[in-house]
């Protein structure tokens, strides 16, 4: 999990505890066999993978843009599709609190979409406004509304407040017609101060 505990709410707690408990919800009937792929799997405060390996999955991969505990491989995930087009869909992908790293949301929303087989099963979250700048580089807050509406092309079967993070937890099944949602419609916010204002004021983040 890609959050720094450092705002949240249970100070001294060493995971995330609603994505947590948004997690040990899944079916492990969802899981077993089942190849995995996790976007943003650097373990900073417990991991997705300790949460979601007890339920035996067959390939559980973690990809973040950095190395480190729990990455199996470093990418972009903007361009993650150049590595998994050709290789087996994952029938799971599990983004829990990442996208608000990504520069380029949009492309890592439609890499998602394109990557996930006819009702294959999105986990996600994203802290929203109210979420301190965090972990650099961090460009934006995302409402639940957004969040809805730029998952609207999938089967939702949660889509929750997540009271930590000011933000949303959502999962959804893919759909025939997955991949349709102008994603334009839904900017979030900025990060005020955070690495969005930065590279429009010329300057950088270090993570660039």
């Amino acid at each position: 999990l890609s959050l720094s505990r450092s705002f949240l709410k249970n100070k001294g707690e060493t995971v995330h505890k609603t994505v947590e408990s948004f997690l040990r919800r899944t079916d492990p009937k969802a899981i077993a066999g089942k190849y995995i792929v996790e976007f943003g799997s650097y373990n900073v405060n417990g991991g997705a993978r300790e949460i979601i390996m007890p339920m035996k999955p067959a390939i559980y991969e973690g990809y973040d843009m950095r190395a480190g505990p729990g990455v199996d491989r470093v990418h972009d995930f903007s361009q993650i599709c150049a590595v998994l087009q050709d290789s087996e869909k994952p029938a799971v992908i599990i983004c829990v609190n990442t996208l608000e790293h990504a520069k380029n949301w949009m492309q890592v929303v439609r890499n998602i979409k394109f990557l996930l087989p006819h009702d294959g099963m999105l986990l996600f979250s994203v802290p929203g406004l109210g979420c301190p700048y965090h972990d650099p580089p961090d460009y934006w807050r995302f409402t639940k509304k957004q969040v809805a509406g730029i998952f609207s092309d999938m089967k939702t079967e949660v889509l929750e407040d997540d009271p930590e993070t000011f933000g949303t937890l959502f999962r959804g099944r893919s759909l025939v017609m997955t991949g349709t949602v102008p994603l334009n419609e839904y900017e979030p916010a900025k990060v005020p101060g955070g690495d969005a204002d930065k590279r429009k004021n010329g300057r950088s983040s270090r993570m660039e």
